[in-house]
């Protein structure tokens, strides 16, 4: 253990003769009246009601989040008393005392060692007995005259013992092995209910000083770590024909060492932990030489990098570094976004990462927080190490001074009605703030402090969408359905993993990610087999001439497409032709028909319009001029 730290930040007025006179010291109790869920953190309120004497009184509320930040803590009061001052405790030097349920789990677990080393001591004892009967099974004909009914019985006597002396040692050894294996189910239930146990409780005194008795009322707010939400979706689509109907979910979570029972729950979009401050745009002076700066290297992350190829999915265990357990409830944020999940009973993660992500934050109260980067996917096991600073330090922060208004909360922020219809599967309101956007559950809602991820219903939209099949026969024959939406942010959407559903099929997992998107979110809906498409070598086109120090080869390509559906189906067919970045490199464009290209990136798309059962095709043909004496690959 680190020696014991004490910082003490602005004045703490019990220490001082003059204040602690006539102060009336008062243990109140509060009870968690709403929570306000972030994607990162929680911000909770608390109410009380006390009775003040004439003069100074101190309020005590203990038992709190070991995990709560003191710069956030804000009292508001109903009445008349002037808030002196406000000061935060963390203090490890005092046992917390255990809650029933987990003293009823430490006992069985205590019982069940015990029963262990029992069935231990017994197994010894068989052994010692074994061996006892091994030293002393010779017979020495030679000393005495053994008849053969003796020897048979002293035979038969040795047998007999050591038959059942083995034979208790197997149901000892079994009974073992049960017991050391209910004793690590109790364990692992304990760390499901109960995260971090041995962490202490916070403490937060509230001076306030009084020029007559009077009852007053007052909130007490703060922001806690260790609790979050990330959006998730189902996306359901009917047919081609009906609007697209999306469940707007969230999984929330919180490890913050307090229940939440039946509280008031809002989930809001807005993010505490990230930076509030406006940014800075620096004068970009030129200089001949500056190119010297724009060089030097990026710092290097502490992780080394890591450079999977494959597909955009990471998934894998997450242990203490220390004794090797799983952690339940880590906390894995792609950085960015709000994509996220959340370890289950096992340290057991997986997780889609949407385009563009670099790195991700793996998090867990009482551990030191990891930012990892990431290339492509693949399987990913971490080891958190343990925050020893939140461990071994006495931590008391004392902020605020005298004045009626320090650190009192005054109004809240404006919100109004969102105007969006939907229907609600459980009643929530949508409201819309001048910068977030949060989503109040209206009936009251309790969390227990275990890390479990619990699946909350937000909203279900049903769409207006128009559907078109996109294929690229070049990289993949299938054609994918796209439903396409137009004026999707007026939904409050966040990025976020989502489970796709179309003809009642379930077709698997993607990512809805809204962050680069324009006029039109499009929800890819998966392949569908009912549409036929080929690309094959048109090969009489395929030819090779010289023009002097020149060389042209052409291609050609028949793209066939048959639509095997009993409904009309609106297709984009997209390939591509080479692009030259070279000046002796000349792309020459043959045929690509009523197809659309793209100058830049060399795409062609052709819009096709199929009925059932009707059959159209495709060509594309194009030529490369080259130097005859180098060598280059076209396709």
């Amino acid at each position: 253990m680190k020696k014991m730290l004490i910082v003490v930040l602005g004045f703490l007025f019990f220490h001082t003769g003059s204040l602690a006179q006539n102060v009336t010291e008062v243990e109140v109790s509060s009870e968690i009246s709403e929570v306000t869920l972030f994607l990162q953190g929680a911000q909770i309120r608390r109410t009380l009601s006390v009775e003040l004497a004439n003069g100074k009184t101190l309020l005590k509320l203990k038992d709190l989040s070991p995990v709560l930040d003191p710069k956030s803590v804000q009292v508001k009061i109903a009445g008349t008393p002037t808030l002196l001052t406000v000061n935060h405790f963390l203090n490890f030097l005092s046992e917390t005392e255990k809650s029933e349920e987990l003293q009823a789990f430490e006992d069985r677990i205590a019982e069940l060692k015990d029963s262990i080393d029992i069935q231990k001591a017994l197994l010894e004892t068989l052994e010692e007995e074994l061996a006892f009967l091994k030293a002393n099974r010779s017979i020495k004909g030679a000393a005495e005259n053994l008849t053969s009914a003796s020897l048979q019985e002293t035979y038969s006597f040795y047998a007999s013992q050591t038959r059942e002396v083995l034979l208790e040692q197997l149901k000892v050894k079994k009974k073992i092995k049960e017991l050391e294996a209910e004793q690590k189910r109790w364990e692992q239930q304990r760390k499901e209910f109960f995260k971090n146990p041995d962490l202490r409780k916070s403490e937060i005194q509230i001076l306030l000083s009084s020029e007559s008795a009077m009852e007053v009322e007052l909130e007490v707010s703060y922001l806690c770590s260790g609790a979050g939400w990330f959006p998730n979706y189902d996306i359901i689509a009917k047919d081609v024909e009906s609007p697209v109907r999306i469940l707007y979910k969230a999984s929330v979570y919180q490890r913050t060492g307090e229940d939440w029972d039946k509280v008031k729950l809002s989930l809001s979009n807005a993010d505490p932990y990230r930076s509030s401050s406006l940014p800075f745009l620096p004068p970009l002076y030129l200089d001949y030489n500056n190119y010297a700066i724009r060089k030097q290297s990026m710092p290097q992350s502490p992780v080394s990098e890591l450079a999977y190829g494959g597909n955009r999915k990471i998934e894998g265990v997450i242990r203490d570094n220390e004794t090797g357990e799983p952690l339940i409830g880590a906390n894995i944020l792609v950085k960015g976004t709000s994509v996220g999940t959340i370890t289950d009973l096992d340290g057991r993660y997986s997780l889609n990462l949407p385009e563009g992500a670099s790195s991700i934050v793996v998090s867990y109260t009482g551990f030191e927080t990891q930012e990892i980067n990431i290339q492509g996917g693949g399987k990913l096991d971490l080891s958190l190490e343990a925050n020893t600073a939140l461990l071994d330090e006495v931590v008391v922060v004392g902020y605020g001074v005298s004045g009626r208004t320090a650190g009192v909360a005054t109004t809240d922020s404006p919100s109004g009605p969102s105007s969006i219809k939907e229907e609600r599967i459980i009643p929530v309101n949508p409201i819309e703030n001048q910068t977030t956007i949060s989503f109040e559950v209206d009936l009251p809602f309790s969390i227990p402090s275990n890390g479990e991820s619990f699946q909350v219903e937000l909203a279900q939209y049903d769409i207006p969408a128009y559907f078109e099949y996109q294929c690229a026969p070049k990289v993949e024959k299938e054609p994918f359905l796209v439903a396409k939406i137009v004026e999707w942010d007026q939904y409050n959407l966040l990025e976020g993993e989502a489970n796709i559903f179309f003809e009642d099929l379930y077709l698997g997992r993607s990512i809805l990610d809204v962050r680069f998107v324009a006029d039109t979110l499009d929800i890819s809906l998966g392949r569908d087999k009912g549409i036929l498409v080929n690309r094959e070598k048109i090969r009489d086109f395929y030819k090779e001439n010289f023009i002097g120090n020149k060389k042209v080869e052409s291609r050609a390509f028949l793209i066939t497409v048959q639509n095997n559906k009993a409904q009309t189906v609106n297709l984009i067919v997209k390939d591509q032709i080479p692009v030259s970045r070279m000046k002796d490199i000349e792309v020459q464009k043959v045929d690509i028909g009523d197809g659309q290209l793209n100058e830049n990136t060399g795409e062609v798309s052709w819009p096709v319009r199929l009925a059932p059962g009707e059959k159209k095709e495709i060509s594309i043909k194009y030529a490369v001029k080259f130097d005859r004496f180098k060598n280059l690959r076209i396709e």
